[in-house]
């Protein structure tokens, strides 16, 4: 038997502002998802232009539940790599600037295929556990 073993890959962080490297792509303050502790957005790199690539950015307030950062962020490390996971680019940790939002943002893999929400809703009906493929 071959026990499968996860690639553990260190994700980028910055302390820097994220709308200097990144365009938002929503409506004015369109928000895609919010959680209790987060807000869910699109964005994409300013250097692919306005056909580049579109991310994820979640972001967890200061004022909200900032343990959920270091769990998230410890997650997305350790299971990024592995197929059905979010893949996590980058994260800008601004929880302990003096100045500016105190936050906590990561830049996810953008996923068209929706909320992982109701398709376990729709395709779990019966409550057996998914298969692995």
């Amino acid at each position: 038997m071959v026990e499968s073993q996860a690639v553990y890959e260190k994700v980028p962080v910055s302390t820097g502002d994220i709308w200097e490297e990144y365009d938002p792509i929503t409506t004015e303050g369109e928000i895609l998802g919010q959680g209790m502790c987060s807000t869910v957005t699109k964005a994409r790199k300013k250097s692919e232009g306005p056909t580049g690539q579109q991310y994820f950015i979640k972001t967890i307030a200061a004022d909200g539940m900032m343990w959920s950062a270091d769990n998230e962020r410890t997650g997305l490390e350790l299971a990024g790599n592995l197929p059905g996971v979010v893949k996590c680019y980058k994260i800008y940790d601004r929880r302990h600037l003096q100045d500016g939002e105190k936050s906590c943002i990561f830049v996810l893999k953008y996923e068209e295929s929706g909320y992982l929400e109701s398709w376990l809703t729709e395709n779990n009906k019966d409550g057996t556990y998914l298969s692995k493929e």
